[in-house]
């Protein structure tokens, strides 16, 4: 019941809002965007671009603007270029033919974590009784250091028309006298293909193993159709609904079989002024065959620009796996050797993961 409440109210949300044209720079090498002129300074024009996101272009290299959100002004005088001279016995110059659409890139990395030093000293205890086993503050349980980080890196390519985005994120924590409590890679590789006006293919494939939270692996593959719901002066509000298939092993009855979903994807920004943003994603899917398989992710952030190349991030993602399902028989064996009731053992659902993650740092483009 929860998870299509939020739905619904993602489709409400589009629904109260109206979407309005963007802006068309033409550049001197011959390819074209499409988005909305966040600011122009200092020769620099800022510009948020469909499919891909900010990037920064010369105002000198802009041979044309069109659109209803165009800034006032003519464009920039571009001198002719000179006219070759052929001698009558020469043959005029072939120009050649662009092939294929012009490809721009983009890339950012982005750094975060935290580190508290240590309440209590995890070595030995002076005085303390020789009668008693714990002898050392780790062994007490007394907090020492604490240590986060997570480290994001973002490669996209683009044309007029499509996009390619490749993304990997690193996480781990270690807190004393625990150990390490985060430790999870992931790699995600996005497609976009611009099909009609506001419309678009997309196309996602995503892996990930998480040893703290016994993922092995988990594998995803979605397909969806997006619609560029509202694109009006940096505000931009994207739902893609689509199919999904899972193949995880996460000690579930699931475990390496290809599960069937349907779901939604939606992501969501507003820009506060020319250098704070909101930004906002959020992504539910639920099994085909069986809806007691769905998960739950979103997330909410704002992010503000310091130079051209940096920016301060700070976000709270909240994620829900409710993937139910008993512990795999091997190691259900084991928790009973140790002296847990079969009776504990069986309520035991490692699929189901709650998680809320707090995170701030700084972001690099380029």
């Amino acid at each position: 019941m929860r998870p299509t409440l939020i739905w619904l109210l993602t489709v409400i949300l589009a629904s109260a809002r109206l979407s309005a044209a963007g802006v068309t720079l033409e550049l001197t090498n011959g390819s074209k965007l499409v988005g909305t002129i966040i600011k122009e300074e200092n020769g620099k024009i800022h510009f948020r671009a469909d499919l891909v996101g900010d990037v920064v272009i010369d105002a000198a290299a802009i041979t044309r603007r069109s659109g209803t959100e165009a800034l006032a002004g003519p464009p920039p005088s571009i001198a002719p270029p000179p006219v070759p001279v052929v001698p009558a016995t020469a043959a005029a110059p072939v120009t050649p033919k662009a092939h294929g659409e012009k490809v721009m890139w983009k890339r950012s990395l982005s750094i975060s974590g935290s580190f508290n030093s240590a309440s209590y000293e995890q070595g030995t205890i002076p005085g303390w009784p020789a009668t008693l086993p714990a002898r050392t503050g780790a062994q007490a349980g007394l907090q020492g250091k604490q240590s986060t980080m997570q480290v994001t890196g973002t490669l996209v390519r683009m044309t007029p028309h499509n996009a390619f985005t490749l993304q990997g994120t690193y996480g781990h924590a270690r807190f004393e006298p625990a150990g390490t409590v985060m430790n999870n890679h992931s790699a995600e590789g996005t497609y976009t293909q611009v099909f009609a006006p506001k419309w678009y293919w997309l196309t996602r494939a995503t892996y990930k193993v998480d040893k703290i939270s016994l993922i092995d692996h988990a594998f995803e593959q979605v397909l969806g159709v997006g619609h560029k719901v509202i694109d009006n002066k940096g505000t931009t509000l994207d739902l893609i609904p689509g199919i999904s298939l899972v193949n995880d092993r996460k000690g579930t009855r699931w475990d390496d079989e290809w599960v069937t979903s349907v779901g939604v994807l939606e992501n969501f920004e507003h820009p506060f002024s020319p250098t704070v943003s909101l930004q906002q994603r959020f992504k539910y899917r639920v099994g085909v065959n069986d809806s007691e398989v769905w998960a739950i992710t979103a997330h909410l952030g704002l992010v503000s620009q310091i130079t051209t190349h940096t920016s301060f991030n700070v976000g709270i993602t909240y994620t829900n796996d409710n993937t139910l399902g008993p512990l795999p028989a091997t190691l259900a064996r084991s928790f009973v050797r140790i002296g847990l009731p079969p009776a504990v053992v069986d309520q035991l659902r490692p699929g189901n993961q709650e998680r809320w993650m707090l995170t701030s740092g700084l972001g690099f483009n380029w």
